[in-house]
């Protein structure tokens, strides 16, 4: 390899490093890292085998650049400098909390780190992953009055869009799959579900002409809070996945409504004829101006909508209780088949 090929990487270069790592970069281009060899043998027992010559591809004394030792990757050169800046500050992974881009952005690193066999770096990564997806009904309530927040303090205008500071389902969808992350997929796959799949991520960011009517509307809907995904991750079994679960999900409308209608358990009802009529009023809001209207049909939060909306009302206490427990009851039911809507494995406990 001629050295005019090979360029220094900019930060990954240093002058008393003792080994040069090199691969090739999607230019085509080579790159050079200068690195320390500690660094390499502490992490990783593939490479400390390739570094001590007791492997195939091991490095040789003919290959030298800039008078060290040069080991030549069949690795891409950006995903090694991601994994190599890992090495010297764990405290930095790249990965910012709920970033929608992280699942696509550890993918390259997570590779190299199984393929080099560095198991603490590859748990810092998958754990990181892992924080921004909720595991209960408790974390996932909190994940969405964190985004309800942001958009009331957004507004629609200034800022960035609600949908680039969230986690998007399909990209940790195409992770866990790939990387055996299965606590993240319930609540992953609940939010494509809940996403139209008409919003695609790639779509509503294309093109700025504001002559372009179909870009002006995903602009407006993305600035008013909108939520879209990157579908075209999604193989063919886990848009089977999807399309199971979010048929599973639009079956719980009923179920929803019982919790309005039946009068199981409110044998003490004071007022029945008073309480009916309360029961239909909150049932037609329900289904003429609230959730149970929108498509896709969203029954967590649909369920959420009427345990606030039912105490505005004048019912008796025996039935207000009844229904807060059945709505309560239901909704963390839906929340514990997730795994069997969408025919996801239980991740060990």
């Amino acid at each position: 390899m001629d050295s005019p090929t090979l360029h220094r990487h900019p930060s990954l270069y240093f002058p008393d490093g003792d080994i040069v790592l090199c691969a090739a970069a999607k230019s085509g281009i080579y790159q050079a890292f200068r690195v320390d060899r500690v660094y390499l043998i502490r992490s990783s027992p593939v490479l400390r085998d390739m570094l001590s010559g007791s492997s195939p591809g091991a490095v040789t004394s003919s290959d030298v650049f800039d008078g060290v030792q040069m080991l030549r990757l069949n690795d891409d050169a950006s995903e090694l400098a991601n994994l190599l800046e890992l090495l010297y500050n764990t405290v930095t992974v790249s990965l910012q909390r709920l970033d929608p881009s992280n699942p696509l952005r550890a993918m390259g690193i997570l590779r190299l780190a199984t393929k080099y066999a560095m198991d603490p770096l590859r748990k810092i990564i998958l754990h990181c992953i892992e924080a921004d997806w909720p595991r209960t009904l408790g974390e996932w309530d909190q994940l969405q009055a964190t985004v309800a927040h942001a958009r009331e303090l957004n507004g629609g205008a200034g800022g960035p869009f609600i949908d680039d500071c969230f986690p998007e389902p399909a990209a940790a969808i195409r992770f866990a799959s790939e990387f055996g992350c299965p606590s993240i997929l319930p609540a992953a796959f609940y939010q494509l579900a809940i996403t139209d799949p008409a919003a695609d991520w790639d779509e509503f960011r294309r093109g700025n002409d504001d002559d372009d009517a179909a870009a002006w509307e995903h602009r407006c809907a993305l600035a008013t809070g909108g939520r879209t995904a990157r579908w075209e991750l999604l193989d063919r079994a886990n848009l089977m996945r999807f399309l199971r679960g979010r048929t599973a999900l639009d079956a719980w409308l009923p179920d929803v409504e019982d919790c309005l209608t039946s009068y199981l358990g409110t044998a003490e009802c004071v007022d029945h004829f008073h309480c009916e009529r309360v029961r239909a009023e909150c049932r037609r809001v329900f289904l003429l101006e609230g959730p149970g209207r929108a498509r896709p049909f969203d029954p967590l939060h649909a369920l959420r909508f009427l345990l606030d909306l039912v105490p505005q009302h004048q019912l008796c206490g025996a039935c207000l209780r009844h229904i807060r427990g059945e709505l309560l009851r239901v909704r963390q039911e839906i929340w514990d088949e997730l795994p069997t809507m969408f025919g996801i494995p239980t991740p060990p406990s």
